[in-house]
C-alpha cells in the first residue's frame, strides 16, 4: 500500500506490553474483598480490597479495616468471613489465636466487619429487621414486637450472621381473605391481597400476630389456611391452632413453596373453637322435606339428647310435645331423633346418650326430625322399618335409590293396603303419583313384591333394628322435571365423593 504517511511513527507490535499493570501476588499474599456492616442503620457497604499476608492475625488485619472505614484506632471490631449465603447462611468469625492461613482464608474471600459493642435492638436480632420490614409493608401500622423465642436466641449477639439470616429468610406474604364455596370463585379475582413482610422462621404465634395486626383484629381469632400450589386454591382443611411450627411450614405444600396464605376472622378464639364440635344438621318435617339447616357449636362431650334440646329451640314442631296419657311435657329425646344418612339411605339412628364428637358430618348427612306419635308407643311386636324411593335399571338389573328415605312403624298385622295408605298420608302424594308407585321389600338387592292383603311385617326376616332390608317405593323411572326433583330430592343418583389433592 505504499510508504507510511508523513507524521506517523511506525510501532513494533512485539515491543508493546498490552498487559494491565496489576501487582503480582506473592505466595504469602492473600487478596481479600472487604465489606462493612453498620448494625445501627442495618446497612451493608463495600469498602474495597485489601492485600493481607498468610501470617497475619486479627490484630494485623484490624488497623487496615479501620482505615478503610475511617474509624479511630480505639474502635473494637468484630470480623467474619462470608463463607456461604445461597445454600445456607454461614459466617466464620476471624479470631486472634489463628493466622489467616490457619483460618483457611484464600484469594477472593470476603471479609465483613462491624464495630463493637452491638447496638441494643439493632440487627443483632432478625426480629428487629423483620419488624422494620413489616412496618414498611403494612401502611400506617405500628410494628408488632415478635417473641424472641420465635428465633434462635443463642445467635442474638452475632449481629452479622443474624442479619444475613434475616435477609435470607424474609418473605413478603400475600394474605387473601378466605372465601367459602357460597361466596364465588377464585378469591384473587375478588380482592387484592394484604402484603406483609415476615421471616420464614417465625413461629405460629408470631405469624397470626402479624396477620392480626395487618388486618386489624385480635390474633386469637385468626384462622389460617394453606395454599395448594398445584390447584392455585386454598387447601380444603384449615390449619389447626398451633398445628405448625414455623411460617416456612405454612408456605410449603407438596414440596413446593409459595408466598400465599388465606385467613379468616372467627367469632370466637380458634383455640376455643377447636375445643368444641361443629355439627351441621338438616331438619326435616313430617313429609321428609328439608326445611332448615342448622349449624351447632357444642362441647365435644355433648350428647345427642342435649343437641336435640338445642335444635328444638330453633325449629317449629308439627306434633304435640306432651305425653298423651299424663299430659306432661316430653324431653326432646322422646319426641325427636337424629339420623345418619349417606347416598339416600339411613344407616343409623343415634342413641340419645352418644357423644356428638363421634359423629362425622363431613362424610355423612346428619338429619334431625320429629318422632311420629304412634312410634313413641311401639308395641313389642311392632317393627320400625326404613322406606326408600328407588327405580330399576332393567338392562343391568340394578336398583338405584334416590330422594329422602324415612322410617315407618309396621305393626304385626298391617297389610300392604294399610301401609300404602300410611305412606300416602306421610308423603301427601297426588292420586296420579300414588297410582304409579309399587311397594316391595328389598333384601340385599332382591325385590319381593307383596299382595295388598298380605302382612308386611312377616316379610322382614332380619332381626329388629337392621337396615339391610327395607320397604321400597318403586317409581317408573328416575324423577325428572323441577317438581319431581323438588319432591323426591335434587339428586337422582348417588352423591359423588370429591377427592382433594
Amino acid at each position: 500500500y505504499g510508504a507510511p504517511m508523513a507524521g506517523l511513527a511506525t510501532l513494533d507490535p512485539m515491543a508493546v506490553d498490552l498487559a494491565p499493570a496489576y501487582p503480582l501476588l506473592r505466595p504469602e499474599d492473600i487478596f481479600l474483598f472487604v465489606k462493612f456492616f453498620d448494625a445501627a442503620t442495618h446497612t451493608l457497604s463495600f469498602l474495597g480490597t485489601h492485600l493481607a499476608r498468610t501470617t497475619d492475625r486479627l490484630s494485623d488485619l484490624s488497623p487496615a479495616l479501620r482505615r478503610l472505614q475511617g474509624l479511630s484506632e480505639g474502635v473494637q471490631l468484630s470480623v467474619y468471613e462470608e463463607v456461604e449465603f445461597e445454600a445456607q447462611v454461614l459466617f466464620t468469625p476471624v479470631r486472634e489465636d489463628r493466622t489467616l492461613k490457619e483460618a483457611e482464608l484464600q484469594n477472593g474471600d470476603i471479609i465483613i466487619f462491624q464495630t463493637l459493642p452491638v447496638p441494643s435492638g439493632g440487627a443483632a436480632s432478625p426480629v428487629a429487621a423483620t419488624d422494620s420490614m413489616r412496618a414498611m409493608s403494612v401502611e400506617g401500622a405500628a410494628p408488632h414486637p415478635l417473641a424472641p423465642s420465635a428465633l434462635d436466641s443463642s445467635a442474638l449477639p452475632l449481629a452479622i450472621p443474624n442479619f444475613f439470616s434475616a435477609v435470607k429468610n424474609r418473605v413478603t406474604v400475600n394474605l387473601f381473605k378466605l372465601q367459602h364455596a357460597s361466596d364465588g370463585a377464585n378469591i384473587r379475582e375478588r380482592e387484592l391481597p394484604v402484603k406483609v413482610a415476615m421471616d420464614k422462621r417465625m413461629s405460629y404465634d408470631d405469624v397470626v400476630a402479624a396477620v392480626g395486626q395487618a388486618v386489624g383484629c385480635n390474633a386469637g381469632f385468626v384462622r389460617l389456611t394453606m395454599h395448594n400450589c398445584y390447584t392455585e386454591q386454598p387447601k380444603p382443611a384449615p390449619v389447626k391452632f398451633r398445628g405448625v411450627n414455623t411460617l416456612l411450614e405454612l408456605l410449603t405444600s407438596f414440596h413446593k413453596t409459595s408466598d400465599t396464605l388465606y385467613y379468616e376472622v372467627l367469632d370466637i378464639p380458634l383455640e376455643e373453637l377447636e375445643s368444641k364440635k361443629s355439627l351441621r344438621v338438616s331438619w326435616h318435617n313430617l313429609q321428609c322435606d328439608e326445611t332448615k339447616v342448622l349449624s351447632l357449636l357444642l362441647a365435644k362431650e355433648t350428647t345427642v339428647g342435649t343437641a336435640l334440646e338445642m335444635i328444638k329451640q330453633q325449629v317449629t314442631l308439627q306434633l304435640p310435645t306432651t305425653d298423651v296419657h299424663t299430659g306432661e311435657a316430653l324431653p326432646a329425646a322422646r319426641c325427636m331423633r337424629m339420623l345418619e344418612l349417606f347416598n339416600h339411605r339411613i344407616f343409623k339412628v343415634f342413641d340419645n346418650d352418644e357423644q356428638i364428637d363421634n359423629i362425622n358430618d363431613q362424610y355423612w348427612t346428619i338429619r334431625a326430625e320429629e318422632i311420629p306419635v304412634e312410634e313413641r308407643h311401639m308395641g313389642a311386636d311392632d317393627r320400625l322399618v326404613q322406606v326408600r324411593h328407588f327405580y330399576q335399571e332393567v338392562k343391568i338389573s340394578m336398583i338405584h335409590n334416590f330422594g329422602e328415605p324415612f322410617l315407618m312403624l309396621i305393626a304385626c298385622d298391617d297389610t300392604l293396603a294399610i301401609v300404602r295408605q300410611r305412606i300416602n298420608e306421610r308423603l301427601k302424594l297426588s292420586p296420579e303419583e300414588f297410582a304409579e308407585l309399587k311397594l316391595g321389600v328389598i333384601n340385599f338387592g332382591r325385590i319381593e313384591y307383596i299382595n295388598e292383603t298380605e302382612s308386611v311385617r312377616a316379610r322382614f326376616r332380619v332381626e329388629q333394628g337392621s337396615m339391610d332390608d327395607y320397604l321400597g317405593i318403586e317409581h317408573p323411572g328416575a324423577p325428572s322435571g323441577p317438581a319431581a326433583r323438588k319432591r323426591f330430592g335434587a339428586r337422582t343418583t348417588d352423591k359423588p365423593i370429591k377427592i382433594h389433592a
